[in-house]
């Protein structure tokens, strides 16, 4: 229990490695089944449920912040006691990431963004959120399934993960409706963590998919030329989920 809600969270494996996944907008721990399994023949691996998601509660807040979402992740470390980690935040859980490190960096050895920024939303990308909620409050939620699960998916992967693009659909309908609005906006007001990740002084690696829907390669270019003294690892066969389509070249390189 985290502020009066439950919080889901699984721990895998063993050794002296410790590895933290934070899940991006609607997911849940499923999506990272495979992922982790593999990477806690490294370590131990702690992946979590994020409020309103999987199988996590919600106290009814009308915005989940980043920074909100920081606290629950750095409750739930100092609930188990997990040790300094090797961080990878997926999407939206590398905003997450940023907001804990900038206040906690004492609790990791290594800052992985895996299809992610340091930067705030973008003007385009604030209004395609908007979209977003006017579709979740006019209670048309089923809409967003497609652009959340096959979207996120580079098109000569779609066969290949037919499955897994079932469990992102499915992720999307676990998710509590007004807690999907909440972190919506979250989204839309994230601040941007660029400084710090330039100046922190941790390892810090970006991962991009070329064939990346929504952070473009351009995009990606962009961002990476921004901070020449991080490690960028692109993925060729990968759209946003990275950690589906190419896992092992990932953990080759953590």
């Amino acid at each position: 229990m985290i502020d009066g809600i439950p919080v889901r969270y699984d721990i895998k494996g063993q050794g002296a490695k410790n590895f933290l996944l934070i899940h991006g907008f609607i997911e849940s721990i499923e999506l990272f089944e495979s992922f982790s399994d593999k990477l806690s023949k490294s370590g131990k691996v702690l992946t979590i449920d994020l409020p309103g998601c999987g199988m996590s509660g919600y106290d009814g807040r009308e915005c989940l912040s980043m920074e909100y979402f920081a606290s629950v992740v750095y409750s739930v470390i100092q609930k188990v006691q997990f040790g300094r980690s090797i961080a990878i935040g997926h999407s939206m859980g590398g905003y997450i990431l940023l907001a804990l490190s900038q206040l906690h960096e004492e609790c990791f050895e290594k800052l992985v963004l895996l299809h992610s920024t340091p930067f705030a939303a973008t003007e385009t990308r604030k209004i395609e959120r908007e979209k977003d909620l006017e579709i979740m409050l006019s209670g048309k939620k089923s809409s967003l399934i497609d652009v959340n699960s096959k979207g996120r998916f580079a098109a000569e992967n779609y066969k290949k993960f037919r499955d897994e693009i079932l469990d992102m659909a499915e992720a999307v309908e676990m998710c509590d409706d007004q807690a999907i609005a909440a972190t919506i906006r979250g989204l839309i007001s994230r601040v941007s963590h660029g400084d710090y990740f330039k100046e922190c002084k941790l390892p810090r690696m970006m991962i991009f998919g070329k064939q990346d829907s929504y952070i473009q390669l351009s995009r990606a270019e962009e961002v990476a030329s921004a901070f020449p003294d991080a490690k960028v690892l692109w993925l060729e066969h990968s759209g946003h989920m990275g950690f589906i389509e190419e896992p092992d070249i990932i953990i080759e390189n953590l």
